[in-house]
C-alpha cells in the first residue's frame, strides 16, 4: 500500500495513451478533488484507452471529488454504481467516450453536479431517469432522445420506466 495516494488532491493524465490503474489505487485516493484522465483535446490522433474499467469502482471512496473527466477515453462501456458516492462532484466530462453505453441510475445522488457533458457518446442508448433529479444541473451537453418505437424491443426491453425523457 502507498500512503502517499491518500495525500493526493489532483491527478492529471498529461500524455498517456493507455491508462492502467490498479483498482485499489482509486480506493486509496480519498482526498482527491480533481481527476482528469481524459484527453486535453479531442481529435482522431488523441486516442486514450483502458484495458479494463474496474478501477472506476474505486470512485466510491472519492467523496471530495469535484471535477472528473474521462473525455475521449474509449473502452469504458458503463459509468458504474460507484458514481452514486460522488455527491460533491460539480463537473463530469464524458465527452467523446465512444464506447459508453450506459450511465448508472446512481447519477441522481450527484446533488452538486452543475455541468455534464455526454456529447459524442454515440453508443449511449438512453438517459437514466436520475438525470431529472439533478436540481443544480445548469449545463447538459448531449441528450439521448429514445424513440417511442424503440420501447420494449431488443436490448432496451424493460428499461422504458428508467429512461429520462425531455418531459422529465
Amino acid at each position: 500500500a502507498n500512503p502517499d495516494l491518500e495525500k493526493l488532491h489532483a491527478v492529471f493524465n498529461v500524455n498517456e495513451a493507455i491508462l492502467d490503474f490498479k483498482p485499489e489505487w482509486f480506493s486509496m485516493m480519498k482526498n482527491l478533488n480533481f481527476l482528469h484522465l481524459g484527453s486535453w483535446k479531442v481529435s482522431p490522433t488523441d486516442h486514450i484507452e483502458v484495458d479494463e474499467s474496474h478501477f472506476l469502482n474505486g470512485l466510491s471512496s472519492m467523496e471530495h471529488l469535484k471535477f472528473f473527466s474521462l473525455q475521449g477515453v474509449s473502452r469504458i462501456m458503463e459509468l458504474p454504481e460507484s458514481i452514486s458516492n460522488l455527491s460533491n462532484l460539480i463537473i463530469l466530462d464524458l465527452r467523446a467516450c465512444h464506447s459508453l453505453e450506459s450511465i448508472h441510475e446512481g447519477i441522481r445522488y450527484m446533488k452538486n453536479l452543475t455541468y455534464l457533458d455526454i456529447s459524442e457518446c454515440y453508443l449511449l442508448e438512453r438517459m437514466p431517469k436520475g438525470i431529472s433529479m439533478l436540481s443544480n444541473l445548469r449545463v447538459l451537453k448531449g441528450f439521448v432522445v429514445k424513440s417511442e418505437q424503440g420501447k420494449g424491443k431488443g436490448k432496451g426491453k424493460g428499461k422504458g420506466k428508467n429512461t429520462c425523457t425531455l418531459k422529465d
